[in-house]
């Protein structure tokens, strides 16, 4: 997996900061992130993708008489009809999902944790995303 991450072309430029914190002012963390909105339209710029891009509800079935919905994307959801139908003629939704997970780093780090936040969005298939 790390390979594959690996050879994803960066989009969007990395950022650094060091935060610290009024209860222990000489520990710094270092921050390193993307500018979450030059992210997004990364995500929907990227041509990768561009074909499997979603921007309307569908609504899918399991029967032909249609009795019984499949909810397997976010866009076959019924939040999405109720959304997009508050929206302009001409906008979509674009639903970002964020995610994060404790990484141990290695053990010359001195046993740190990093907290890695992942970015990604709903008009992206699953299979894709």
């Amino acid at each position: 997996m790390h390979q594959t991450i690996d050879h994803v072309p960066t989009r969007t430029e990395w950022r650094t900061n060091y935060v610290t914190f009024p209860d222990n002012p000489d520990n710094k963390h270092l921050l390193q992130y993307h500018c979450p909105v030059k992210l997004i339209e990364s995500l929907l710029g990227n041509p990768t993708w561009s074909e499997e891009l979603v921007f309307v509800p569908q609504k899918e079935y399991f029967d032909r008489q249609r009795s019984r919905r499949i909810y397997n994307e976010m866009w076959t959801g019924k939040w999405w009809y109720s959304v997009q139908s508050l929206l302009p003629q001409g906008a979509t939704v674009a639903p970002v999902i964020i995610a994060t997970d404790k990484t141990q780093l290695t053990q010359f780090s001195g046993g740190k944790s990093a907290y890695p936040i992942y970015i990604t969005l709903g008009n992206i298939p699953q299979r894709i995303r």
